[in-house]
This record gives C-alpha cells, structure tokens and sequence, in this order.
C-alpha cells in the first residue's frame, strides 16, 4: 500500500495539467445556451420565467466578472474536489493498513485499482465538460460529495452527515431529481445500523440549504422549476420511442406529441396539469409503449453509448470504451456475492437505482448518466481496498477501525477458515463460501 500514494500521483499529475487546458485554454462551447440566458438574467438581478432549474446558472452568473470565466473558474473547482474527495478516500484506506498486511497486493489487483483511478482522472467526458455549458462538472462534484458519507456510513460523524445535506441541498437545487438520493442514504443508514440522528442530520441540512438558496434566488422559499410535466410528457408519448433511439433524447417528440394531444400553443407554456393529462391518456391507450419506453430509458441511463456526435470509427469506439467501468462494476456485483452484500456494492446499486429512476420515468439522455461515473470508480476502490465486510456487520468489526495490538494479528474480520485459505470467504451465520 505504500506505493499508492505514487501510483495515484501518477495518474493525478497528467489529469490536472489536462484539466488546466480544458478548463482555460479551449474555446466554451455553449451546447446548452439557455443556461447561459439564465445566467446572464440572474447575473442583471432580473427575474426568470422559473420554467428551468437555477441552480447551475446562478454558480455561472459572473460573480467574477463575467460569465464565461466564472464558468471555467466553477468547472475546474468542481472537477479538482471530486478529484480531492477520491484521493481522501484511496489515502485514508492506505493509511489505515498500519501493519502492512495489505502491502503484497496481487498485479491483477494493482492493475484494478489503478483502472478505477484512471476512471477519475482521465474520463473524457469529464475533461471536455470542463469547456462546456453543461451542469455534469457541478453534478459530479456534488454527487461525489454526498456519495463519500454513504461509504463512511458506519464511521461518519453527525456534521460529515451535515455536509452530505450542503452537498445535496446544492444538488437538487442543479438537478431536481435528485431529491431520490436522500432516501437511498436512509435505507444504507439503515442497514449499516447507523443512529437515526445522522440520516435526520442530512435531511434537516438539505432542506435549509435548498430554502436559503430558493429565497436568495426567487424570493420564494422551496422554488421548484416548471418543467415537470414537460420531461414527463417528453419521455411518454406515442413519438418519444423514435426519438429515443434516432436523437439520443425524447424531448424532441414533444410537438407531435401535443398535436396528438389536441394541446395547442408553446411547448414551454403549456401548463402542467395538460401535460399530466397527456401522459394519463398515453398510458391508458398505449400501455405496452409505455413499459417499452421505460425499459429503453433505463438502458440509455445504464449501458447506452452516446453515439448521437460519433461520426468516425474513432469516435464510436472510444464511446463504447467510456462505457467499460459501467459494465465492469456491474459484472463485479453480478458474479461477486462478497460485493454485493458490502458497504460499498449496496451504496453503489443504490444510488445508481435511485438516481436513474427518476429519468427512466420521465425522459433520459445518455449525458445524464454522466455522474454515475464517479459512484462506480468510489463503490469500486472501496471494495478494493479493503471495505469487504456485510453491510450489516458493527463499525467495530472493520479492518482498519483500529491498530494490532503488540503481539496480537491485525483484525481481520476473518474466520479460522479463511486465515486457512487465503482468498475464500465464509458468510456469518452458514459457513457458505462466498467470492
């Protein structure tokens, strides 16, 4: 282990010079200009239509001078503090084998280890975001941040728990749907026998830090944009599927779809209640659509590459490489029973579930999927690392809760058996072998 810091310093040095580059050098590309209207409206203290989330603008509004540049200021800030949240969690797992008995890692280990590492700080899509008016550099951070306490879930004190709700406060502020995320830190609490006040810490944090930054912006305590029924009515309507496949994202069957609708008028100021009435009738007409289009929108949240802008060989084959930790992470929870009752495989599927919900119901875009990113690399470093004990067992059976003492093997969490058989794991209460 004490060539991990090394190993880490290797791939973190390149990245941030990348980073650098991206971040200041190369031209903004406005892939989302009206993020970049916004901004500029809240930058003038004017009021908004409310129809977007405000959370990304107001971090881009020219609070250092103008918006560009407080644009490549926020970028690079967000993507180095995801990048300090990982190497905090690699460094603290190498500090915490004192008595070296991890330090013989197998090569195939190393190799796995440094694979996730590069998953972090050489992820194109994280780099090239940096020169983009795109919300996934603050997405990344943020879920990064809340991510970090559910790994520490057993360890965690009351204000790191407060932290998570800042994180998250902020987070579903950028990106409402995020809000799902708070009960996918309740249920790992809960297994990982967690006092309640921890969890009830987040949510109380959360919800004074959406108010005072709803109120700061709006004026209205608990502002939530009003493009639900527009994304719901997008993802679900007779068109959407084909749009879905050809354009990577429904939103562009929304006109058709109002015309088969009888909605007449804007997309963008057509009420919400006529879209929730569009999506009932759709779902009472066409239901095996409707089944059909959730299932294509989980797989476009999961495994579908981005091949909308792949014009090249080139670029069809890195989009698929993009996807290589995806598949990885879930062929480890699949063939790995050891990971998927850990810490760190039950807080990965579960925020994974959580987060991706919410888009398979309304609309996907295979650019939101971007943030999963980072819980795959976090779930598997942990696992890697050390943090392979059931979920459910007490915070004083970790491994590296506390030093050897003199004389003594360092706890192990380990059997007889498997101090036997190294690399063979048995459950608690059967015996049965596990990977």
């Amino acid at each position: 282990m004490k060539r991990l810091p090394l190993a880490l310093a290797l791939l973190a040095l390149p990245a941030l010079a990348a980073s650098v580059w991206f971040a200041f050098v190369r031209p903004i590309e406005p892939i989302m200009p009206s993020y970049l209207e916004l901004a500029e409206i809240l930058r003038r203290g004017e009021a908004t239509r409310g129809f977007e989330p405000l959370g990304y603008p107001a971090l881009i509004a020219g609070w250092l001078g103008s918006v560009e540049r407080t644009l490549r200021v926020v970028h690079a800030l967000c993507l180095w503090g995801v990048w300090a949240i990982v190497a905090w969690l690699v460094l603290r797992m190498a500090a915490q084998d004192r008595d070296g008995s991890r330090h013989g890692l197998p090569w195939w280990l190393w190799g796995w280890i440094a694979f996730w590492l590069a998953t972090i700080f050489l992820n194109p899509y994280f780099l090239i975001g940096l020169a983009r008016v795109s919300d996934s550099a603050v997405n990344v951070l943020l879920i990064g941040a809340v991510f970090a306490c559910a790994l520490a879930a057993r360890e965690a004190r009351l204000r790191d728990w407060a932290l998570a709700g800042v994180a998250l406060g902020l987070f579903i502020l950028v990106r409402p749907n995020s809000i799902t995320l708070i009960v996918a830190l309740a249920v790992i609490a809960w297994l990982a026998r967690t006092p309640w006040s921890r969890p009830i810490a987040t949510a109380i944090t959360t919800l004074a830090v959406f108010v005072a930054l709803s109120w700061t912006l709006t004026g209205t305590p608990l502002f939530w944009p009003k493009n639900g029924g527009y994304n719901l009515f997008a993802g679900n309507n007779p068109f959407a599927y084909a749009e879905l496949v050809g354009n990577h994202n429904a939103e562009y069957s929304l006109d058709k779809g109002l015309r088969w609708c009888g909605v007449e008028g804007d997309r963008y100021t057509v009420p919400d209640d006529a879209y929730l009435r569009c999506t009932i009738r759709f779902v009472a007409e066409k239901p095996g659509e409707f089944v059909r289009l959730i299932a294509y929108k989980t797989y476009t949240m999961l495994f579908r590459p981005n091949l909308r802008l792949a014009d090249t060989p080139l670029k069809i084959v890195v989009q698929f490489a993009i996807l290589l930790p995806t598949s990885l992470w879930w062929a480890l929870f699949i063939v790995s029973h050891r990971f998927r009752v850990s810490l760190p495989g039950i807080s990965g599927v579960l925020f994974v579930v959580f987060y991706a919900a919410p888009f398979a119901l309304t609309n996907a875009d295979p650019r939101f999927r971007i943030p999963l990113d980072v819980i795959y690399a976090m779930s598997a470093l942990a696992f890697a690392l050390g943090d392979r004990l059931p979920i459910r067992h007490s915070s004083r059976s970790r491994p590296w809760r506390s030093s050897p003492r003199p004389g003594r093997p360092p706890e192990s969490g380990l059997g007889r058996a498997d101090i036997r058989r190294p690399g063979v794991g048995l459950t608690q209460r059967t015996g049965r072998r596990t990977l």
